[in-house]
């Protein structure tokens, strides 16, 4: 593998505000930026970063070259991020062409579904989480700088998600939008990624379906949690 420099793609202007329902109930000032119809959007509060500062880490790209940095992950952009020489933090240019990067000791993979990290690993099935942001409401300018909520979570979800990425190009500069932090939790067999759904554990671990639901049942099970989902692989591999 070729080793080579990061490049940082560029940034920013226009405001709205999240709520990350994972670290604390508050709202966060966020900048966005507009180069014509892409948008980029970065927070002043440093929760919306994976790691509380950045952890050395390397980047594999598509043409199989390779890259060292400090980097960290913003959860609200779905970006990698890197130290400049400067001292700055920014994102690494060509987002869509990295296959998969370590921060510290953790391990991620670039997929259509978003940022997929490793959780866990039993018998060379691994278990990923997708963190992400979702809509959950806008208010719309009202007069004299007054807002009224009357947007749907349902229409602010249509202008604002595009799978992890947030697309904020039909705000205007007064609106307010509220979003919600989320995890999703995948399967990972052979290098393609399943949605950890009791379906799926079946396929993957060759298990009737009817028993997983059983066993679901009666330990109490809740698929939607980490250590649960790593119980349930536990149980799988066990028989």
């Amino acid at each position: 593998m070729i080793k080579k420099s990061l490049r940082f793609s560029s940034t920013l202007l226009i405001t709205f505000m999240v709520i990350n329902n994972c670290f604390a109930q508050e709202n966060v000032n966020v900048k966005v930026s507009r180069n014509e119809n892409i948008v980029d959007i970065s927070a002043e509060k440093s929760y919306v970063l994976l790691y509380n500062e950045p952890l050395d880490g390397r980047i594999t790209f598509s043409d199989k070259t390779y890259a060292k940095a400090k980097l960290n992950l913003n959860l609200l952009t779905d970006e990698v991020l890197f130290i400049t020489p400067e001292n700055e933090l920014l994102p690494v240019a060509n987002q869509d062409q990295i296959i998969f990067f370590s921060i510290g000791k953790d391990l991620f993979f670039k997929t259509s579904n978003g940022t997929v990290q490793v959780v866990a690993n039993i018998n060379d099935i691994q278990l990923g989480m997708v963190r992400g942001f979702k809509t959950v409401n806008i208010d719309k300018g009202g007069a004299y700088g007054m807002s009224s909520s009357t947007s749907s979570v349902q229409q602010a979800s249509s202008l604002l998600e595009t799978g992890n990425r947030i697309i904020a190009s039909s705000l205007t500069v007064n609106q307010k939008v509220e979003l919600g932090y989320y995890e999703k939790w995948y399967l990972i067999n052979k290098s393609k990624f399943y949605p950890a759904t009791l379906k799926n554990f079946s396929k993957i671990f060759k298990i009737d379906k009817k028993e997983l639901e059983t066993y679901v049942k009666t330990a109490n099970i809740d698929i939607n949690k980490k250590e649960d989902l790593i119980s349930l692989m536990n149980y799988c591999t066990a028989r």
